[in-house]
């Protein structure tokens, strides 16, 4: 009796724990779509389908919506500043309803980005992003990037040169 029930707790962790593999599988799948519609072909037409409605993006500025619609609209500014930004997948891990990106960017300051006039100068990047995901969806992002260092190396090669 006492071998049955060790046998049935033992399959029953197992069971669970395939599921919970296949489970953070599927997440790494749909964040790995994300980046290659959204961050390499910049299709937004995906957005809703990955993106919960309630979707919060922790690193967005006050002002932006919630959900797709403000994924959109942020995405969409930093794409006007950087038209040929191409986001490249370094490391992707995931664990339960989490999924764990280290990317790099490559682009070009063609646009206005943060009051700053284009400069053409190169505006490569790298940073970490941890994705939550419920049902299938998108719920929450956090990112980490150099922002202040961007934006200090635009604005130098944005300021008049002195003589």
């Amino acid at each position: 009796m006492r071998q049955c029930l060790v046998f049935l707790v033992a399959s029953q962790f197992l069971v669970a724990s395939v599921a919970s593999a296949e489970n953070a599988q599927q997440n790494k799948r749909l964040v790995r779509r994300l980046y290659n519609e959204v961050f390499v072909k910049w299709n937004f037409e995906v957005v809703d389908e990955l993106v919960a409605p309630e979707f919060i993006g922790h690193e967005m500025p006050p002002g932006i919506p919630p959900g797709p619609q403000g994924f959109r609209e942020f995405y969409g500014i930093l794409r006007a500043a950087f038209p040929d930004a191409q986001l490249t997948v370094e490391d992707m891990i995931a664990e339960g309803d989490r999924v764990v990106v280290r990317w790099r960017s490559r682009a070009t300051h063609r646009g206005e980005f943060r009051g700053i006039p284009p400069t053409g100068r190169d505006a490569s990047t790298t940073g970490i992003a941890i994705y939550r995901l419920s049902k299938g969806k998108i719920v929450e992002r956090w990112v980490e990037v150099d922002m202040l260092g961007l934006t200090e190396r635009l604005r130098a090669s944005a300021a008049p040169e002195k003589d």
